[in-house]
């Protein structure tokens, strides 16, 4: 079961990649900005 929910995260998480191909820089950059700012 566990391994199958992981098989459909994954799909989903691609579907949302693919229908955002724009956007990953600025999420990754977000994402960077939230960790420096929590590590302070």
């Amino acid at each position: 079961m566990n391994d199958v929910d992981n098989l459909n995260e994954r799909f989903i998480l691609n579907k949302v990649l693919i229908k955002h191909k724009k956007t990953p820089m600025i999420l990754l950059g977000v994402f960077s900005f939230i960790l420096i700012k929590c590590s302070i």
